[in-house]
């Protein structure tokens, strides 16, 4: 067999797949499956490894990561953007250069020093009982694999599972578990007749490497080991390395849904370079998590966890590294309870606090359209249905500001508004302020309830406003911080759902930081469901009731549910369209100790 007869070259980039829910699991499963389907002469899949150069504790080091590519004789491009696959094309794929063939190994040559020494492994029985994507466990224990697969015709299957069929039953009588076998055969027979699967020819051949013979000896009896405990029966024929190598192995047949188990698009880590930035620690498999927005379909993030979870440790990190990324960016930081607030300096940002009782321009008619103005001030202010109405009725008089809608209304309107014109937060309503375009607002002791939801909303509108006026280009991060609040009121719906609609075409980061996803997962107003736009969403430790209706708002899986009752400080699921990770948020100890030490959060009583 001769490798050249492949003429298209491909990487695919593997995603999580092990700690899918099933139902997304299948998805992925019938993404490969439609691939089997199309594909009409063989296709070579490689599993091996390379070194990637990733930032650790702020020491640039290489990390050996997995590499899934894929040959064939016939170009699968049209395939892969139709299934979305991120993939590059690439002009050939290497293989080893033997420089001697044994009789059970081989040698590679080494332009630095002595020979390594390797040995090839073929497979040539599987039980009928393995887990999808199986290939992976057999990977943990070898240097590289290679997987042959091609497709036979309908009429050639359907006499090579006849012929299969007959052999059986000859043996049927003395066995069981035999006569199962034949059940199994009879039935995907039938399933070929009704075009109903695939048949297919699989080779599956090991790689094991070392660097001395010993070495490699001690590889091949782990791998051994290795693959008696995942299942599947290998061995090496003698004086065929050098043809397995270049592609001969035993031979199995396969129909399309036992192909599951070499399902290979997997991989266990999140390492976005060289664009990302690093948040923490993989709990599974040790590796950075390094993260990079520009590779989701949207920029926003949620970040979801009780008091004490470490949520606001876990968004100065984020933050932090976002702002380290881009330097130029705008950042505008929404800051209801003063988290915030005290570590503006070392984030680089500007602060306000809005109780300093200086002209902020947030008269709701700066920002608003004049009806929207009018509601928003009536349920902060907690106005009745027939004062609402009135201020309505008014807005005909070219009502501009809250002082003209104050002087326009009657004494028993009037009282509603007193305390936004005449009281402690009349000042905030004034003035164009200028603000900078970083910075940080923290309302922490702004009043009522009432009072700091309305000049939240306020911010976040004039932040929005801002960002419409800045070039598309410029980089913008947007973060609310207790992001429930807002909730509050009706009609903030509206606001946050623009957000998360648009902000990728302005270029905005948006982190909304919140205690209970259903905070952003309640139909209102016609916007359908806030969090089905938010494409990254971080969950951290929350109450058993919490965990349970966000397992049914994202469908997470029982262990994931699990998982978010009994999490550490600090830890959480990061899910992204194609990643679902344990992760361990990590900052640096300068910032452990000094700026993100965060006292135990204090459950705020008004949002029960």
């Amino acid at each position: 067999m001769n490798l050249k007869r492949f003429k298209y070259f491909y990487t695919v980039t593997a995603t999580n797949f092990i700690t899918l829910p099933e139902e997304k699991q299948v998805r992925k499963l019938g993404e490969f499956f439609d691939i089997l389907r199309v594909i009409e002469k063989e296709i070579h899949i490689i599993f091996s490894r390379k070194m990637l150069p990733v930032p650790i504790e702020g020491v640039i080091t290489d990390m050996p990561i997995i590499q899934i590519q894929m040959s064939s004789q016939e170009p699968l491009d049209d395939i892969f953007d139709r299934l979305k696959f991120e993939y590059s094309i690439d002009e050939e794929h290497a293989s080893y250069e033997i420089s001697k063939e044994h009789l059970r190994h081989f040698r590679i040559p080494n332009k630095t020093g002595p020979d390594a020494y390797g040995k090839c492994m073929t497979l040539y029985s599987v039980p009928s009982s393995l887990p999808s994507a199986w290939i992976h466990s057999i990977f943990s224990a070898c240097s590289r694999i290679d997987i042959y697969i091609t497709p036979i015709t309908q009429d050639k299957a359907i006499k090579i599972m006849d012929s299969k069929s007959k052999m059986l039953y000859e043996l049927a009588t003395r066995s069981k578990k035999i006569l199962e076998e034949c059940q199994k055969v009879d039935a995907i027979k039938t399933a070929l007749q009704k075009s109903q699967t695939s048949l297919f020819h699989v080779a599956v051949n090991c790689t094991i490497i070392g660097p001395t013979m010993r070495e490699m000896k001690k590889a091949v009896k782990d791998f051994r080991k290795n693959a008696s405990i995942a299942g599947g029966r290998f061995t090496s024929t003698p004086s065929k390395q050098a043809a397995m190598i270049n592609g001969w192995g035993a031979r199995l047949s396969m129909d399309i849904g036992s192909t599951a188990i070499l399902y290979a698009f997997v991989s266990a880590d999140m390492l976005e370079v060289p664009n990302g930035v690093v948040l923490g620690i993989n709990v599974n498999t040790g590796a950075p998590v390094i993260y990079d927005p520009a590779k989701r379909t949207n920029y926003n993030f949620a970040i979801i966890g009780k008091s004490g979870s470490g949520k606001s440790f876990t968004v100065k990190i984020l933050l932090k590294r976002l702002i380290e990324k881009y330097p130029d960016c705008f950042c505008f930081v929404i800051d209801p309870m003063g988290e915030y607030y005290k570590i503006a300096s070392y984030l680089g940002l500007d602060a306000i606090q809005i109780t300093e009782s200086k002209e902020f321009g947030f008269d709701p008619f700066n920002m608003l359209e004049p009806l929207d103005a009018v509601d928003i001030l009536g349920q902060a202010t907690k106005a009745p249905p027939e004062v609402i109405k009135l201020w309505r009725s008014l807005l005909a008089q070219n009502i501009k500001n809250i002082s003209e809608l104050y002087e326009s209304s009657d004494e028993n309107a009037q009282r509603y508004l007193v305390d936004l014109v005449k009281g402690p937060l009349s000042t905030i309503m004034k003035g164009e302020p200028q603000m900078s375009d970083k910075i940080i607002i923290s309302m922490k002791g702004t009043g009522t309830e009432e009072h700091t939801v309305l000049i939240l909303l306020m911010a976040l509108s004039k932040a929005w406003k801002r960002i419409t006026e800045l070039l598309p280009t410029k980089k913008k991060i947007l973060l609310i911080d207790e992001g429930w609040m807002l909730f509050k009121m009706q009609g903030a719906e509206k606001y946050i759902d623009m957000i998360v609609r648009m902000g990728r075409k302005l270029n905005v980061t948006f982190i909304f930081v919140s205690q209970k996803v259903e905070d952003l997962a309640n139909e209102k107003g016609g916007y359908g469901r806030i969090i089905d736009n938010i494409e990254t969403k971080v969950l951290m430790l929350m109450e058993e009731d919490a965990a349970a209706k966000a397992g049914k708002i994202l469908q997470l899986s029982l262990h994931e549910v699990d998982q978010i009752t009994s999490f550490d400080v600090g830890n959480g699921i990061f899910i992204t369209k194609k990643h679902r990770l344990h992760v361990k948020f990590e900052a640096t100890p300068e910032e452990k100790e000094i700026h993100f030490n965060t006292a135990p959060e204090t459950e705020n009583p008004s949002e029960q």
